[in-house]
């Protein structure tokens, strides 16, 4: 899928599922178009999740510039939102020096949210969390009561 709008630069995006090639065919076309490819996979994002993770290895990046790959601490980590911010900054980055972008990975979630956005929400306070979980342990399974899950619902 290539995308173009007067706010977003193009953008080639290759995704789907685990070992169907994505990353070989990434690097092909960011080798054939003069592009850098911006990592799309959640646990590709995070530095020592190489094995299980299929994060191509330097040989098999071939000399392309890759952003978003094994650069990340696990902790704190990064949410989906901030992702789709921090890989549009890339995008805007790569655009200005004339590039194409190749976004690939199999999280559809951090494609949908590259393309089409997010709301960002406020993070939880301490107190709502307090005050949900001390309710939600109140909850018990009982006839009377209903289900746990029942009893949420209605708490809700």
């Amino acid at each position: 899928m290539s995308i173009h709008t007067r706010d977003n630069p193009s953008v080639l995006v290759i995704s789907g599922p685990t070992a169907s090639g994505k990353s070989s065919l990434a690097v092909n076309l960011a080798l054939r178009l003069d592009a850098e490819i911006i990592n799309a996979d959640s646990v590709q994002l995070y530095r020592g999740f190489c094995i299980g993770a299929g994060v191509p290895n330097l040989e098999e990046r071939c000399g392309v510039v890759h952003h978003l790959l094994s650069t990340l601490e696990p902790d704190p980590g990064l949410d989906v939102f901030q992702y789709s911010e921090l890989a549009r900054e890339i995008i805007a980055e790569i655009s200005s020096r004339g590039k194409l972008s190749i976004v690939v990975g199999g999280s559809g979630l951090y494609v949908r949210a590259l393309l089409s956005g997010l709301v960002q929400v406020e993070k939880i306070g301490q107190k709502v969390k307090e005050v949900v979980s001390k309710n939600i342990a109140s909850f018990s399974a009982n006839p009377n009561g209903g289900t746990v899950a029942e009893q949420l619902y209605a708490w809700l």
